[in-house]
């Protein structure tokens, strides 16, 4: 029988595979390892009484639908609240072979809600038609997303700047307007998130997002669309990269909203490490150095391959922000 035709199933050996049918909502998983042909191995399973998952620790809860079968990692840290979800992974095919992860920091909270970094990774889909991306935008209370860790300044060997996002909140009458702006490393406006959030969750429907296609005559559409979305939200068609990072000032185009915060983010190394700075009146007051996890994973296999398609994507001319 081939991989596709196991359920996951508790081996004697203890070996668990990710396969096609369905997965007992009874167990989760200590380990994950993935294969040379990007397969999903689960071991170390856990009974889970009661439904309760572990109260300390990484673990893995899989899930399985038709054709799409998903992990999520998980980890209770000592003394939180709740649960991080350090990365979610899936396959699309009938083999079961790793098709995207998803990766979610918190970099932003306040009144608003949260505004999160999200960096979504493809491992087998043509460039052409599907491309891994970076992203902030507004997202809510959500509770599950990763809290990156603060680091007191950058290790040595600094990953290149890879992107940037511009985040500007504005306080109306009866709720937050939370704006971001993604940009490519040479400074062009790749894509523009608008929500609207009140007691710290979105309303109005969700939110506007405008964005580069790779289709000339749908990007002009986009374009001619995203005018008088810049105008209204100050937000710059482009970044002058070099002349931000030596001054640490950005004047921004005014507007007719009372401005709560803004803050311009840097990422390195496609989001290995981000540089997060405070503007006030256009220039930056304070800075901080927020670092995502590595999972073991990622470590091993994922990192490697994520970032070799970004890098191709560049070489393409292919965005890496959406």
């Amino acid at each position: 029988m081939n991989r596709a035709g196991f359920g996951l199933a508790a081996l004697v050996s203890g070996l668990v595979l990710l396969g096609a049918s369905y997965a007992p909502t009874s167990y989760c998983f200590r380990k994950l390892t993935i294969d040379s042909g990007l397969h999903l191995i689960l071991t170390g399973d856990i009974s889970l009484p009661g439904f309760q998952e572990p109260k300390q620790g990484s673990y893995y809860l899989p899930f399985h639908g038709a054709w799409v079968s998903s992990v999520e990692h998980f980890e209770r840290k000592p003394g939180a609240v709740a649960r991080e979800r350090q990365l979610y992974l899936e396959t699309n095919s009938r083999d079961q072979v790793l098709d995207r992860t998803v990766k979610e920091d918190e970099i932003l909270k306040g009144p608003f809600g949260a505004v999160n970094a999200t960096k979504e990774c493809f491992y087998t889909r043509p460039i052409q038609s599907v491309y891994s991306s970076v992203l902030v935008e507004f997202n809510g209370n959500e509770l599950e997303h990763e809290l990156p860790s603060e680091v007191s300044k950058p290790p040595e060997g600094l990953p290149a700047l890879t992107s940037l996002s511009l985040v500007r909140i504005f306080r109306t009458s009866l709720e937050y307007v939370i704006v971001s702006a993604n940009y490519e490393r040479d400074g062009n406006l790749g894509s523009v998130n608008i929500g609207a959030a009140k007691d710290g969750n979105p309303v109005n429907g969700g939110g506007t997002s405008v964005y580069r296609t790779g289709d000339p005559q749908v990007d002009e559409l986009q374009r001619k669309e995203l005018g008088p979305l810049l105008a209204q939200y100050g937000i710059p068609a482009h970044i002058d990269v070099q002349k931000y990072l030596l001054s640490r000032r950005m004047v921004l185009p005014p507007v007719g909203l009372s401005q709560e915060r803004t803050v311009m983010h840097e990422f390195y190394g496609f989001g290995k490490l981000i540089r997060q700075d405070e503007l006030k009146e256009g220039a930056s007051v304070a800075s901080r150095w927020l670092q995502p996890s590595v999972t073991d994973e990622e470590r091993q296999t994922l990192n490697s391959l994520c970032e070799a398609r970004f890098r191709q994507q560049q070489a393409m001319g292919i965005p890496t922000v959406e």
